[in-house]
């Protein structure tokens, strides 16, 4: 009965294995951003950097000699030596065949003891393979062996124990720098030694009070209570800190508290445009109102806050809001495409056309809008259904240039527009 289970029982286990592979994570994953860094070490800081040392007591062991015996030596002799007698009185096959016992054989022992053990060996081969064309092995002790949550190879454990003795040596020659600490950190981690890499991170906190990124790494590893803890003491060493403040917004469980924790961050950081999208987005309809008008007094070089205010407001307001937008910013062509959707969604399409043709006539005495952008907005305007917009942007720029050549690509660009879905740019 094991033995009918045996296959069915390997290929289980083979698909944990495989299953615990895939889970395991890649070391390249774990020090992707700290390799990033590693770009502005200077060539002098790689030749100081000592190699790492195994400091283990290891004595080494002393060579023993034995002299060989007297009996063992003079067997080996006997054993390479060739038997050139037979017994006279013994009549075999072999003596009929070679002539009636009238030449000897020569017979080498050595020669016949090797053939002996490859016979042997064979036949140990065939019978460890004649159980469903599977080896013998210990069963219940394989599947204990499997039990394991982890399994490392002996290469990946002494990666990891290289990897700590390479971070310790850091740590030591450069000790104003918090890098080596949270490498250290995360390496204890990957070896699944939490509590270690806490106690490191812990100890980088108390050394760089000024390091985003340790106080960063130091929450990520604790638990969420304990993190929130952490990060409301790194925030109030560095205020200005817009990694701690969105990672103190992305731990937290209640929408509200969210928006009070980004909200407050704003009070310290009012000019970033993250902070300010990231609190408007979780704000409703009339709040988010609110918080656009003052973030575009605060980032008024942000294109995407004046089109969001313009959306959310009704139709007078959104064209002094746009009108507004282009003053501010007047070398994006975004805005007056905008500015034309909106005319379109109210019904105007006759002004569709002078507003595109006013847009374009404007951008050419600051900026260089090549026909390829305008053909791009174009294309974007009919996928979100301002069919009006795409037609007059295609008819203002599709003569730029124009030639035989250029006027044969026409053909060209109208399969592409084809291709990708866009039938009203390719009519155009």
């Amino acid at each position: 009965m094991d033995g009918r289970r045996a296959q069915k029982r390997e290929e289980t286990m083979q698909k944990e294995m495989e299953k615990i592979k895939e889970d395991a994570p890649k070391y390249k994953e774990q020090f992707a951003d700290l390799k990033r860094q590693l770009a502005s070490v200077s060539k002098e800081e790689w030749e100081n950097i000592p190699e790492e040392v195994d400091r283990s007591n290891k004595r080494a062991k002393a060579d023993r000699y034995t002299p060989t015996p007297d009996n063992l030596i003079d067997s080996a002799r006997l054993d390479g030596e060739t038997v050139n007698f037979l017994d006279p009185d013994a009549q075999t096959e072999d003596q009929s065949i070679l002539g009636g016992g009238q030449s000897t054989p020569m017979t080498n022992l050595n020669e016949l003891g090797e053939a002996r053990k490859m016979n042997l060996g064979l036949k140990l081969d065939k019978m460890s393979n004649s159980v469903s064309g599977t080896s013998v092995v210990n069963k219940n002790g394989y599947l204990t062996d499997l039990n394991a949550l982890k399994i490392n190879s002996a290469t990946e454990i002494n990666d990891i124990k290289k990897a700590k003795l390479l971070m310790k040596s850091v740590r030591k020659n450069y000790p104003d720098s918090p890098y080596g600490w949270i490498s250290s950190a995360r390496i204890e981690e990957l070896d699944g030694k939490a509590d270690a890499a806490r106690e490191i991170i812990g100890q980088a906190c108390d050394k760089f009070p000024m390091s985003e990124d340790v106080w960063s790494e130091a929450a990520r590893l604790m638990p969420p209570k304990e993190a929130r803890q952490i990060l409301v003491k790194s925030i109030t060493n560095m205020p200005k800190s817009k990694k701690l403040w969105l990672q103190m917004a992305h731990i937290e469980k209640d929408k509200a508290m969210k928006v009070k924790t980004l909200r407050k961050a704003l009070n310290y950081i009012s000019n970033d445009v993250e902070l300010w999208r990231a609190c408007i987005e979780l704000e409703e309809s009339e709040e988010a109102k609110s918080l656009l008008y003052k973030a575009i007094e605060c980032v008024p070089q942000d294109t995407s806050i004046w089109i969001a205010l313009a959306k959310l407001e009704e139709y007078k307001n959104a064209r002094k809001v746009l009108s507004r937008a282009g003053k501010t910013i007047p070398t994006d062509h975004t805005i007056w495409v905008h500015a034309a959707k909106l005319e379109e969604a109210e019904g105007n399409d006759a002004m569709v056309p002078k507003l595109i043709r006013k847009g374009i006539k404007n951008l050419k005495k600051t900026v260089k809008i090549t026909k390829e952008q305008w053909l791009k907005e174009a294309f974007e305007a009919e996928m979100s259904a301002s069919v009006v917009t795409a037609r007059a942007l295609i008819s203002e720029v599709i003569q730029e240039g124009l030639d035989e050549e250029s006027k044969n690509g026409w053909f060209e660009t109208a399969e592409n527009f084809l291709a990708r879905g866009a039938i009203e740019c390719s009519r155009a």
